[in-house]
């Protein structure tokens, strides 16, 4: 009985025991999530069956643990837990982590479950490749690891270039846009996209990629590369190089060469490859003066001039009793020769034009005679048998023994002189006609109706010298511009207005006031000292320094331009009939003389091209160029315009110095110290 009851004691004691471990108990009600980023909450339900004692919960990682709860349970049931995952917070605490749990002795882990501060980007773009002219556009979208969207912002950083821009990111979009500067070198570029979350100033989710875009050459400009001085019978060397954006040759591609003579002449055309050097024998007789070289490659025309220089050279060909001497330079051959026939020497002059030939006859006492002819250059002799009565030279066409000049092609100079007589002719009759005199005694020929004769200018005597005796000397003035290959002109620097009509069709083939709206502005260059190339829908006006007598004629250019932009406009505001127009202006070089009040002019560098094609990218207003914006400086305020790789810029106003001009003559009227050369301090 005693041992039974024994027994129950220990049982019960052991229930009591084992009830109480049991009873003494914590779990997680809600488990963590699989992922969280920085910056979000750490939340978890701690449930208890009642039992009391010491909790903690730590949070383990790789990198080491950190206690984020210890309190001590009193009969509680559910304990919701919330732990902000930030960096301060963390400490760096990242990667597969769970949660420990020890209630007195009994430790428990929840589920694993990662801590990252990382985002998942993609980025498209409308193209990798791309001329510097064009607009990259980009979106992307970002998500944090935990799916969520992200909410901050990407920065864009392209370093070879310096190029650095941020975007915002919203519900985990993004967009944007990048330009590259006009001249970026051509190859391929990193660009960096950096996408992060922030909170406090301190970055706390991000990712940066790196995708590659390729910067594509685009052709700007063309050069030729020759001598710019040549020596008849010679070989030169010709090439061209294209250009692309950032001023760097593009070989390989073709280029059309076209070689012309100083009378515009096609001499030969070539087609090569930019890059590639073509050789080309320029002849004894070739034509001395400046000739030009055109090319064209990826629709960009560029051309060059070089000079020929004189090669004033003979043959001598001594055959029998007959001396040919043929001028085979490239002007007209007036050297002296050296004419020597056994021991007697004569010297003559000679002028023989070119591509023409002299005959001579010796004649000696009979005999074989050693023959030689010399000009300081060339020299040709012979053995030969001579006939006559006296050593002597002279032309078969003469009968005397005088030395004879004339060239075989004496009759064909004898056509040319009456063609010339013929011209003279007409010339004096025409101007009979129009009652125009050289010189006058004061009094002018009274102009009758109907007469249309040119412009002219009256100059005073005094201003030609006293050579004149007095008179009055009449200048014919014309208001054209032609172009064509001067040989005796200065190369000016000379500013130039482009005047596009777009709609010249539609206005030569009706009858409105448009075509007096244009006149009118072919009047306000010509008013204004300048020369007008007309051709069909294009009105170029040239102020050359030859014409207008000073150097700096851009301010006038300018002005000229908008007076005429101001009254194309008021036009357009009051008639049907529109004039859809651009107007360019710029400064150029070009080779310029003056002709009866002409001007003669040859561009150089395809440089009025460059005029007309400014005025066509201008749409109902004016543009300037490069060129004559840098020589303006401020005295036109101007804004930058770029249209397909061409800077251009706007006018907005042009500053007149006038009331300045009043004002510091004022200024120096009251104060006439300044006036003084003299130091206005003491030593």
């Amino acid at each position: 009985m005693k041992m039974r009851k024994r027994g129950l004691l220990i049982a019960f004691i052991m229930l009591f025991f084992m009830v109480s471990l049991v009873s003494a108990d914590v779990f997680l009600i809600q488990q963590p999530k699989d992922v969280y980023n920085y910056g979000d909450n750490l939340e978890v339900l701690l449930g208890s069956d009642g039992g009391e004692g010491w909790v903690s919960i730590d949070l383990v990682c790789s990198q080491g643990f950190k206690t984020l709860y210890f309190q001590y349970l009193y009969g509680e049931t559910e304990i919701p837990i919330t732990l902000p995952l930030t960096s301060k917070f963390l400490k760096d605490l990242t990667g597969e982590c769970y949660l420990s749990i020890t209630f007195e002795d009994l430790v428990k882990k929840s589920s694993t479950f990662l801590i990252t501060n990382r985002i998942n980007v993609d980025v498209k773009f409308n193209r990798v490749d791309f001329f510097t002219n064009e607009n990259i556009t980009f979106t992307g979208v970002a998500s944090k690891a935990n799916k969520q969207p992200v909410t901050g912002a990407a920065k864009i950083t392209i370093s070879q270039i310096g190029l650095e821009s941020i975007v915002p990111v919203e519900n985990g979009k993004f967009s944007g846009y990048i330009i590259f500067p006009e001249n970026t070198k051509a190859g391929d570029y990193n660009m960096d996209v950096f996408v992060y979350e922030s909170k406090s100033d301190q970055i706390t989710n991000f990712d940066n990629k790196t995708f590659s875009l390729s910067v594509l050459q685009m052709p700007t400009s063309l050069e030729i590369n020759s001598p710019d001085n040549v020596n008849p019978s010679s070989e030169i060397d010709i090439s061209s190089v294209l250009y692309d954006q950032a001023h760097d040759s593009m070989d390989g591609f073709s280029v059309a060469l076209n070689v012309f003579d100083v009378n515009n002449q096609n001499i030969k055309n070539i087609l090569l490859k930019t890059g590639e050097q073509v050789k080309l024998i320029i002849p004894k007789n070739a034509p001395y003066g400046y000739w030009n070289i055109t090319a064209e490659s990826e629709k960009i025309k560029t051309n060059k001039v070089f000079h020929v220089k004189e090669n004033k050279e003979a043959e001598f060909v001594i055959s029998n009793n007959t001396l040919i001497i043929r001028n085979i330079g490239n002007v007209p051959y007036d050297k002296f020769i050296k004419i020597s026939i056994g021991n007697t020497t004569k010297i003559q002059p000679l002028n023989i034009s070119t591509a023409s030939s002299l005959l001579l006859e010796l004649s000696a006492p009979d005999g074989v005679y050693d023959v030689e002819v010399n000009d300081g250059d060339v020299k040709s002799n012979a053995r030969v048998a001579l006939t006559g009565n006296v050593i002597d030279v002279r032309s078969p066409y003469e009968g005397s023994g005088v030395l004879g000049v004339i060239n075989k092609g004496f009759f064909a100079w004898i056509f040319v002189f009456m063609i010339l007589g013929l011209f003279i002719f007409i010339s004096i009759k025409k101007v009979a006609k129009r009652k125009s005199v050289l010189f006058f005694d004061g009094s002018l020929p009274k102009k009758k109706e109907g007469d249309k004769g040119g412009v002219v200018k009256l100059s005073s005597s005094d201003s030609i010298g006293k050579s004149s005796g007095g008179k009055t000397r009449i200048e014919h003035v014309s208001s054209e511009a032609l172009p064509s290959l001067v040989l005796d002109g200065e190369k000016q620097d000379s500013s130039v207005i482009s005047l596009k009509v777009k709609n010249y069709e539609q206005i030569k083939s009706g009858k409105s006031n448009a075509h007096g709206a244009i006149e009118e502005a072919i009047k306000e260059i010509t008013s204004n000292h300048g020369r007008i190339y007309r051709k069909e829908d294009s009105i170029v006006g040239i102020f050359a320094p030859v014409i207008t007598k000073k150097f700096d004629n851009e301010v006038n250019a300018v002005k000229v331009a908008q007076k005429i932009s101001n009254l194309l406009n008021e036009h357009n505001k009051r008639y049907t009939q529109k004039v859809d127009f651009g107007i360019g202006v710029n400064n150029c070089n070009i080779i310029a003389s003056k002709d009866k009040g002409k001007l003669l002019f040859t561009p150089v560098n395809n440089s009025i091209s460059g005029v007309r094609t400014i005025s066509e990218l201008a749409n109902n207003d004016l543009l300037l160029g490069e060129a004559i914006h840098k020589k303006l400086g401020a005295k036109v305020k101007t804004s930058p315009h770029s249209h397909g790789g061409v800077k251009t810029y706007a006018v907005l106003d042009v500053i007149e110095r006038k009331d300045n001009d009043k004002f510091i003559k004022g200024f120096l009227d009251r104060n006439k110290e300044y006036k003084d050369d003299k130091p206005r301090f003491k030593q």
